[in-house]
């Protein structure tokens, strides 16, 4: 049941989110992705979250970045990294795409990709630490240290890269 639900979230966030992008005012379209938001947060209710929450909560409550982008931003990287110990389950996290190019093509179309913002060296420090110690962690397959979490807000800062 959570994994239908998940598969339809993605798919009509595939489908739609272009088309409100596009066309704001287009109220069928903000529908179908609100039906979506209602269906991934049925899934988060069964599953909690991961890491990528983590991550993101900085840039939402510190930074004001919305925080779909706010975890957006970190999702291929964290992917990628996944994926080194735990392919399989990627690859069902992601569907229907078909593969990470894949959706970092769709991001990247979306502007995602163009993400920067302002962050001072102590507050990756800070959230890089918050990170690596969250709860999240125990729910997402792989090593994500303090390192990669710092790597991970440079990047967005323009430091790297």
């Amino acid at each position: 049941m959570v994994k239908g639900f998940s598969l339809k979230a993605t798919g009509l966030v595939r489908e739609y989110l272009p088309r409100v992008l596009d066309n704001p005012e287009n109220l069928l379209y903000r529908e179908k992705l609100q039906y979506a938001a209602m269906l991934a947060g049925m899934v988060i209710a069964h599953t909690g979250t991961t890491v990528v929450h983590a991550v993101g909560y900085p840039l939402s409550s510190r930074k004001g970045i919305k925080h779909g982008l706010a975890n957006a931003v970190f999702l291929i990287d964290i992917f990628r990294r996944i994926s080194s110990s735990a392919k399989e389950q990627v690859t069902k996290a992601i569907e229907p795409f078909e593969n990470l190019d894949e959706l970092s093509e769709f991001f990247k179309k979306l502007g995602i990709n163009n993400f920067s913002v302002n962050i001072e060296e102590e507050e990756i420090r800070e959230w890089a630490e918050k990170a690596a110690k969250a709860p999240h962690n125990q729910r997402t397959p792989g090593k994500l240290d303090r390192d990669f979490y710092e790597r991970l807000y440079k990047k967005i800062k323009g430091m790297d890269e």
